[in-house]
Order: structure tokens, then C-alpha cells, then sequence
């Protein structure tokens, strides 16, 4: 696998996350194991998938796009025991006929607790 300088990570078409690089797993305070044990949807705010999901259609192999939504740090809480959310910008390319995808995060910062239903 390449090496990426910037936090990056392999997901499957069922938004699995089969392979993360250092950088992903300290932005995400997880470790490499924690991380391909869930879906990368198990942390995108609601109101974002299915707009996210017809991005990811429209893509075809060998073409990327960029995306900036809000996602849940599943791994790290503040203090209260409440969420941590962030808005991320990734650069998504689809990188097979399978519909696998390539995600390099272009940066991240945190932000307020948004509504969730």
C-alpha cells in the first residue's frame, strides 16, 4: 500500500474500513484495529449520507471528488462524556470496479455538538 502523508484510509463499498495509515488513526485517537472493525456511515452525521451516498454514485472509477461533512470522533469523548464532532474535508476516489474507495483527509477541525435525530 502507498504511503500517505495526510490521514487516509480504504473503504468498501458497505463503508468498511479495511485499511488506515498512522496519521488516520491519530487523528481518530484509534488504533488500526478499532478502526477497520467499523463503518465509516457509524459516524457521519445523519442528515449527510445520502448525500454523500449520491456523490460516491455519480463517481466513476479512476475519478474523485471532495466532500466536507460532519462526522462523530467515535473513539474520543470530552470530558462530560459527550460526542466530539468534527468537520472533515476528503478527497474520495473510486479506485476499483467493486466500488472501493480511496479517502485522504484534508483537514479536519472540531466543532459544536450538532442536532441529531
Amino acid at each position: 500500500m502507498v504511503e500517505y502523508e495526510v490521514p487516509c484510509g480504504l473503504v468498501t463499498p458497505d463503508d468498511k474500513q479495511i485499511w488506515v495509515n498512522r496519521q488516520s488513526e491519530q487523528l481518530c485517537h484509534a488504533s488500526g484495529q478499532e478502526l477497520v472493525q467499523v463503518k465509516t456511515s457509524d459516524f457521519l452525521h445523519p442528515a449527510t449520507l445520502a448525500d454523500f451516498y449520491q456523490k460516491i454514485r455519480q463517481t466513476s472509477k479512476n475519478t474523485s471528488f471532495e466532500y466536507t461533512y460532519r462526522a462523530r470522533m467515535g473513539f474520543k469523548k470530552n470530558e462530560d462524556d459527550s460526542d466530539i464532532w468534527v468537520q472533515l474535508t476528503n478527497v474520495y476516489e473510486i479506485i476499483d470496479d467493486s466500488g472501493n474507495r480511496l479517502a485522504r483527509n484534508l483537514g479536519s477541525r472540531e466543532i459544536a455538538s450538532p442536532v441529531v435525530q
